[in-house]
């Protein structure tokens, strides 16, 4: 079985982030990623991937013009032009272990996420209110069954989303709720609360080998700098600076540091090694 992987960057920011993330890709495959993974990106800005063509056996760029979609709808487009699994990432997550074991894992489960999410945001959790409310006041059904919000065991993180090519109908019911909540559910919550319905059973996570710094601005800011300093080298040498560039490592960094207490940090500050972003400048 043939494996996908979906990416969407429509803005300068996930272009940057996109093309990070395929060059850790191949920075763990040592520029030779396994064959049977290809790879779809959804830009408008296609020229900034053409250098990547050559390392990969199915490298598609697909133009973009609408407004940016939810991955469900990604997922949905996918499977109405191909027969394979799919793994949708968000262009802010990169691997850092084979993309062959995250697929392995998918084949034995209906869906893949990031992780389990526990909503703390207060907008979030009224909008989850919100659709209880709009269900229990509505014959809200999927496949002629009443929606029972009690019966969601977990919420996940959409970040990255996988399906089973085996589970295309089970995505399906996944999909009519979603359009059903549309549009009194935002889309990110409605896409959301449809998956947690429906992956009762049958789902694993994968935060082990793929990692997300969609919370880490400051590492978005350096990659624009690194991409500015660097547009003229070559993929080769590119995925051997990203070697010494990990955005879980450099959050890791930060967060170890703001550990530290009140005292130590402001001594460091008025000597100049508090820490900056700018400190990992010179490892490019």
């Amino acid at each position: 079985m043939p494996n996908y992987i979906l990416y969407q960057a429509l803005t300068p920011d996930a272009v940057n982030e996109c093309r990070y993330s395929l060059l850790k890709y191949l920075l763990i495959y040592n520029l030779k990623p396994p064959s049977n993974i290809g790879i779809t990106v959804h830009t408008n800005s296609q020229a900034s991937f053409d250098s990547f063509i050559p390392f990969f056996e199915r490298f598609e760029l697909a133009e973009y013009t609408e407004a940016n979609l939810q991955k469900i709808d990604l997922i949905k487009n996918f499977f109405s032009t191909k027969t394979s699994n799919v793994l949708v990432m968000n262009p802010d997550t990169y691997v850092t272990g084979p993309l062959d074991t995250v697929f392995q894992r998918l084949q034995k489960a209906d869906f893949l996420f990031l992780k389990e999410k526990i909503f703390t945001d207060k907008d979030q959790i009224l909008q989850l209110q919100k659709i209880k409310k709009y269900i229990d006041g509505n014959e809200v059904k999927v496949s002629d069954e009443k929606v029972d919000v009690s019966r969601i065991q977990n919420y996940y993180s959409t970040e990255v989303i996988g399906v089973n090519n085996n589970s295309i109908p089970v995505f399906q019911n996944v999909f009519h709720l979603y359009l059903r909540l549309l549009p009194e559910i935002p889309a990110p919550i409605a896409e959301s609360f449809a998956f947690a319905y429906h992956a009762r059973e049958h789902t694993v996570t994968t935060n082990d080998i793929i990692k997300s710094y969609s919370c880490f601005p400051a590492f978005k800011k350096l990659l624009q700098l690194f991409f500015e300093k660097n547009e003229e080298e070559s993929i080769p040498n590119l995925v051997k600076m990203v070697h010494h560039l990990d955005a879980e490592t450099i959050m890791e960094e930060k967060n170890e540091y703001n550990r530290q207490p009140f005292v130590k940090k402001l001594l460091s500050a008025l000597a100049g090694k508090a820490w900056s972003i700018r400190q990992y400048q010179n490892k490019f």
